[in-house]
């Protein structure tokens, strides 16, 4: 019971339909055939059926302006300088975006277990 956005035939939708989640690897999406839950399962078990009700899914989420690792996360007033008058005063809005970015800010994580696969970075807003 899930709406699945497969990206193919410019965007095809696939309304509430099933998909076969296996170590991680979509084996099969529409309805599912009983021959292949019956395989799966005897190989490795009985498999557990989940009911989305109706979410979304996709096979990726790209976000075209992010400011994913540019500020700290958690936000701390410490080290929110790059909107502060004393980063205008000092030009330090102008910095290249790889030299704004933080490898080890925790969003990475967030948008990752929330479907981001792909990000634009940018310093700054206009």
């Amino acid at each position: 019971n899930t709406t699945i956005w497969t990206a193919a035939n410019d965007g095809y939708e696939v309304l509430n339909s099933d998909f076969l989640i296996h170590h991680g690897l979509i084996k099969s999406i529409g309805d599912v055939p009983l021959s292949l839950i019956q395989k799966v399962e005897l190989k490795h078990g009985k498999l557990e059926d989940v009911d989305v009700q109706g979410a979304w899914v996709t096979p990726v989420i790209v976000d075209l302006h992010s400011h994913i690792g540019v500020g700290s996360m958690p936000e701390l007033n410490d080290v929110l300088i790059c909107y502060s008058t004393i980063a205008i005063r000092y030009h330090f809005l102008q910095v290249c975006s790889i030299d704004s970015l933080n490898t080890h800010d925790t969003s990475y994580e967030l948008a990752i277990a929330r479907g981001v696969t792909i990000v634009q970075f940018l310093p700054g807003s206009a």
